[in-house]
Formats: C-alpha cells, structure tokens, sequence
C-alpha cells in the first residue's frame, strides 16, 4: 500500500511538472493568441457589424502586442480612434475594422480561418 501511494504521488507530480510548463507558454505564443483573440473580436465586429463598448480601448492598450512595427502599432491606434467615432456609420466601421485586422500578424497557417485576412 505504501509504495502504491510512492508511486501515485510520484505519478502525480510528474503530470503537475508537466501541465505546469505546457500552460506557461513562451511571449510568442502568448502574442499569437492575444492576437488571434483580437481578430476574432474584429470579425465578430465586422459580422454583427455592432462594437462594444471598451474594444477599441482594448486593442490600443493590446497595440504592442498586436503588431511587428512602430508603424503598423501607430497605424492601429489611430483606427481605433477612428472606430470609436464611426460606430453608428455601418459601413464605415466594417471598413476600419478590415483594415485594422490587415495589420495584427499571425502565421500563416491561421489567416485561413480568418475572413477579414483574406
């Protein structure tokens, strides 16, 4: 019984290690899925064509995160301006939110499944 509990416990913090370093990814991947999160949201804009309320605020607070350049981060701030005194404009606002999802980079194996990257 006492080796049956070693073995059980030695079991278990084998699979805590591993869980533990699986789920603390590198910067990398953490920017991948902020972005990839962000373009959802964009998407989600684009075809409910209705912004919530704090999303662009988000996003410029998400900028560096979210491009490789200065000038790309400087180009997405300023959409966000621009998106949050166009809500009422439908069209207006798909337009913004096309462009601002142009600019959040992921790998190509994702653009796939992102409508407003293609």
């Amino acid at each position: 019984m006492k080796q049956y509990f070693i073995t059980l416990l030695a079991g278990v913090a084998i699979l805590s290690g591993c869980a533990g370093e699986s789920t603390s990814g590198s910067p990398e991947m953490e920017n991948i899925q902020i972005r990839l999160d962000t373009l959802s949201n964009l998407q989600e804009i684009f075809d409910l064509e209705e912004l919530g309320q704090n999303v662009p605020s988000q996003i410029s607070e998400l900028a560096d995160r979210l491009t490789d350049s200065e000038s790309d981060k400087e180009s997405l701030i300023a959409l966000c301006k621009k998106l949050k005194k166009s809500a009422k404009d439908k069209e207006e606002m798909k337009v913004i939110v096309s462009d601002m999802a142009k600019l959040i980079n992921v790998p190509e194996k994702f653009n796939e499944h992102i409508p407003l990257k293609k």
